[in-house]
């Protein structure tokens, strides 16, 4: 039997060029030479074409409806109402981004109010992070009244994020995916979504934070967080803060400044 087939618009390329550019940072001498062998594409079902194409949409369907219930059974159980208004407002300050704005937030006491004003620099699951001249200024979602800019609103541009990444992060993401976006927050917004809890986990241990509560404000260096509450150090004192009770955290950008005397002249 003759094996002789004109398969040649199914084989890979005799040679790479070499002004072919890298963009999977594959380092040199990593592949063994390959022996040429015909390739031919395998079907990917093995159901006539109209059947799997109505199976597909079948299983689109049903992955949909899914969906659609754990949805609404975690909208019923953590307040429909409250996930709704942290989508509107997720949405609205992605809308923001990079723009000077003033967030009004929800104090108990409502005879005052609260403003904070900075740069709209991040938008989480669950929280914003403005900055200012001093400091970064985290705010959850739920403790938002409402929010006023000077310009106007812009749509979020949904782009590839990472179509232009460096060709070693790209090879990095592809064959070490978990180990590489669980070490960068970036990463982790990226595909995942990045919450208050995880934003604190990267901080640097003992850092020094403001936490603004409903009732007081509290300094001291950050210890740890966890799905109930956050933990900070004055001295050796810890104060551990509930996570409902967290109004706003401000993280200081430079370092402690001295506080230098002024001797009195006579």
């Amino acid at each position: 039997m003759s094996h002789e087939h004109d398969c040649h618009e199914f084989r890979c390329p005799p040679f790479v060029p070499a002004d072919a550019p890298d963009d999977f940072c594959i380092p040199e001498e990593c592949c063994p030479k390959q022996i040429p062998t015909p390739k031919f594409p395998s079907p990917t079902s093995c159901l006539p074409e109209d059947v799997l194409e109505d199976l597909e949409e079948r299983i689109r369907a049903a992955n949909q409806l899914l969906l659609n219930l754990a949805l609404s059974r975690r909208d019923r159980g953590a307040g429909g109402a409250d996930v709704r208004e942290e989508e509107r407002l997720r949405d609205a300050f992605e809308g923001l981004l990079g723009q000077c704005i003033r967030v009004q937030v929800t104090k108990e006491n409502r005879r005052r109010k609260l403003f904070v004003t900075g740069h709209l620099c991040f938008v989480g699951r669950d929280f914003v992070l403005l900055k200012d001249e001093k400091d970064k200024i985290l705010i959850p979602l739920k403790n938002v009244c409402s929010i006023k800019h000077p310009k106007k609103f812009m749509e979020p541009i949904h782009r590839q994020e990472l179509i232009g990444i460096d060709p070693c992060l790209r090879r990095a993401i592809t064959l070490d995916f978990g180990a590489t976006v669980a070490r960068s927050p970036e990463l982790i917004q990226l595909f995942f979504g990045l919450d208050l809890k995880t934003f604190l986990c990267f901080l640097d241990s003992k850092k020094r934070i403001l936490v603004k509560t409903k009732n007081k404000s509290i300094v001291g260096s950050f210890m740890d967080i966890d799905d109930h509450r956050l933990v900070i150090c004055k001295g050796n004192k810890e104060n551990r803060i509930k996570r409902d009770d967290i109004g706003l955290i401000r993280i200081s950008l430079g370092e402690k400044r001295r506080r230098v005397r002024r001797r009195r002249t006579r």
